[in-house]
């Protein structure tokens, strides 16, 4: 019974990290949806496209929704909606792949003072996705993360599964 559950572990790995997330790409995008929702597609497929390491995929995703959304609306609040979403868009690809160099297509020149209080800037890209890229992952057992992480609730669980199997 103990061998069986052993070989379904890896399977459900494999169906996991084969797209059972639900991960967005950008044929997603071209179904039939809303303006609001096809600014969501494109965010969501570039960020897809980020984590799955196709940086070029992933900008050119986010320059979709004003290219795709935002042509159409270019003079009402949809069009600078859609301007805010691909700076989001950008920043969010920016923190994912490291690359402080994605955050020189962010636009803050033609929003309105109204909806300027939740854009996203140049500088504020810059500076947080430069402390990404200088963090080393790879020191992370030297920081002591990786104790508090894996370590000790590793030792915890041991000791109160142990406790319970003690008479």
């Amino acid at each position: 019974m103990k061998v069986k559950w052993y070989f379904s572990v890896p399977v459900l790995v494999l169906i996991f990290l084969t797209g059972a997330f639900g991960l967005k790409n950008l044929e997603d995008c071209g179904e039939p949806m809303s303006d609001t929702e096809k600014m969501e597609c494109y965010h969501l497929a570039a960020m897809s496209l980020a984590y799955t390491g196709v940086k070029s995929q992933a900008i050119t995703a986010c320059y979709a929704i004003t290219y795709d959304v935002g042509a159409r609306h270019s003079d009402d609040d949809l069009g600078k909606k859609a301007e805010v979403e691909r700076n989001n868009c950008l920043y969010d690809i920016a923190k994912i792949t490291r690359d402080p160099s994605i955050c020189g297509g962010i636009d803050e020149s033609s929003l309105g003072w109204a909806i300027h209080g939740s854009a996203v800037t140049k500088d504020l890209c810059y500076d947080q996705v430069e402390r990404l890229a200088s963090i080393n992952f790879d020191d992370y057992h030297e920081n002591g993360i990786c104790v508090i992480v894996a370590i000790i609730p590793l030792l915890l669980g041991a000791a109160l599964f142990n406790q319970k199997n003690c008479p």
